[in-house]
């Protein structure tokens, strides 16, 4: 119900005179106040004031009536001032009830007034709040942006160091490998001389055991000759030159075996060095190879690094643009709310339907698949005059299971002016309508579905969303001209009389 204000006053001033009078003395002021017009009592058609009546009685021109009619006209007279009283009474109450509306309705307009400029105070400074987060975001963003873009340059810098570095690793590679080859090559030749060695080793203990040999029988030939000195003496002469020929064949033996363990004692000393040599190039290269892998493990290491922080750049790229979108959402929804808040009171719509045209469907849809899970927000409504307050919020590319392939739909009560004077909990059953835009109306096939509108803190009913499949959209003319329309009534409002703590 709207309120009523009643003011009560103690004075009231004569409509006449001007004079403040007690409520209670106004009847008595009219009766004897001078400046009443009255009718002249000689019915010549004026009005004049009651203190002017005799001198106006003077000189009316119908003064000059019979006497015997005076008593009449003064009785008739009498009767038309009290007629007169009781009419200016009926108008004085009705200028009364009439300026006491008037000030209840001042008063009521200056209410709403006040509260108008609450609002707009709230919403200026909601304004000038968001301009300044949506400043410090687009500084935020760009100083992000730019920090950004010298670590991409800084990471391919490191990353052309480090292919660089690795391509230098793969020739030394290739080179180690080279030398390798090299270094087996020659330890397998080294292997052979050692073998050929080991054959001339050999040998040459074969020829001291046939010198041993040799000298063995010598000996024994020696002791024979001696103990047959008297039969060798006749060969004495042939014996001499056998021996002679024998000490030659040994000497040249004993000259042959010098000569060649002085040269196998060079090529040993020789191979030896070159053995040496080659321990000391394996251990350097060794060495080298041992230092490689540390570096390449440690270029390995800061590319898994740089890629990890790639990753990590990515991904907060990717947040920073999804609260980014999310942001430019809730900005954009924000500039609609405040556009029809200060539209409310003018175009307020408390009929208990509304038809929403959602422009540039396709690109709406694109957006909401990038921004995750924010919904669109359809001009505030009522159910009717100083109702509850509701809106359509729409899901383009749905939410939990349904997300991907279908649009979602829900009622949701809002915050109101006149929340304080309504009754809770209710429950509102609402229409939701998906308009056909064929070109002959009657053609139409509206997709209808009823569900239950939400509150915030109410419990979770099983039918308060409505989902759409994406493909039927396709079919006949839901999208037109990129534009959809959704039309939503409310049905009936049922109070509960279970409390919101049950």
């Amino acid at each position: 119900m709207e309120p009523t204000t009643v003011m009560e006053y103690k004075k009231t001033s004569c409509y006449f005179c001007s004079e403040w009078l007690e409520n209670g003395s106004f009847k008595e002021h009219v009766r004897s106040c001078g400046q009443v017009l009255e009718k002249c009592p000689n019915h010549c058609h004026a009005y004049v004031q009651r203190k002017n009546l005799e001198a106006h009685l003077k000189e009316c021109p119908k003064t000059t009536k019979a006497t015997n009619g005076s008593s009449f006209v003064t009785s008739q007279s009498l009767n038309d001032v009290e007629n007169r009283l009781l009419v200016l009474e009926q108008d004085i109450q009705t200028f009364r009830s009439a300026l006491n509306e008037e000030i209840r309705q001042r008063l009521h307009l200056i209410t709403d007034i006040g509260a108008l400029k609450r609002r707009n105070e709230v919403t200026d400074e909601w304004v000038a709040k968001v301009s300044d987060i949506l400043a410090a975001l687009k500084k935020c963003m760009n100083e992000e942006t730019q920090s950004r873009c010298i670590d991409v340059e800084k990471c391919r810098d490191d990353i052309g160091r480090l292919i660089y570095q690795y391509q230098e690793m793969d020739e030394w590679r290739m080179e180690v490998g080279l030398r390798l080859d090299e270094v087996v090559s020659n330890v397998i030749q080294e292997d052979n001389w050692r073998g050929h060695i080991e054959l001339l080793e050999a040998q040459n203990v074969e020829q001291s055991r046939k010198i041993a040999q040799v000298a063995e029988e010598l000996k024994a030939l020696k002791m024979e000759v001696s103990e047959d000195r008297t039969e060798v003496h006749q060969a004495n002469f042939m014996t001499d030159e056998k021996f002679g020929a024998i000490d030659l064949i040994l000497e040249d033996q004993h000259k042959a075996l010098t000569a060649a363990k002085g040269e196998l004692s060079n090529t040993l000393s020789a191979l030896q060095a070159e053995v040496d040599s080659r321990t000391k190039t394996m251990t350097e290269l060794a060495a080298k190879q041992a230092t490689l892998d540390f570096e390449l493990k440690n270029m390995k290491h800061i590319v898994h690094e740089t890629e990890d922080k790639c990753d990590k750049f990515d991904k907060v790229s990717t947040e920073t643009k999804a609260v980014a979108n999310r942001t430019r959402q809730e900005m954009n929804d924000l500039e609609v709310h405040l556009t029809y808040q200060k539209k409310l009171f003018a175009i307020h719509n408390t009929r208990g339907h509304l038809i929403w045209k959602l422009d540039d469907y396709a690109a709406k849809l694109t957006q909401a698949k990038e921004t995750q899970s924010v919904p669109l927000r359809s001009p505030i409504f009522c159910n009717k005059q100083y109702g509850y307050t509701m809106r359509l919020e729409v899901f383009l590319n749905g939410i939990g299971t349904w997300k991907g392939r279908n649009i979602i739909a829900c009622v949701s009560i809002v915050p109101g002016e006149y929340d304080t004077l309504l009754p809770w909990p209710v429950r509102i059953e609402a229409e939701i309508t998906l308009r056909d835009q064929p070109e002959n109306p009657s053609e139409a096939q509206n997709i209808r579905k009823i569900l239950v509108a939400k509150r915030k803190n109410d419990k979770y009913e099983t039918n308060q969303y409505i989902h759409i499949p994406h493909k039927v959209l396709t079919t006949c003319h839901y999208v037109k001209n990129d534009a959809i329309f959704f039309d939503v009534r409310i049905l009936k409002c049922t109070v509960s009389t279970v409390s919101e703590k049950e």
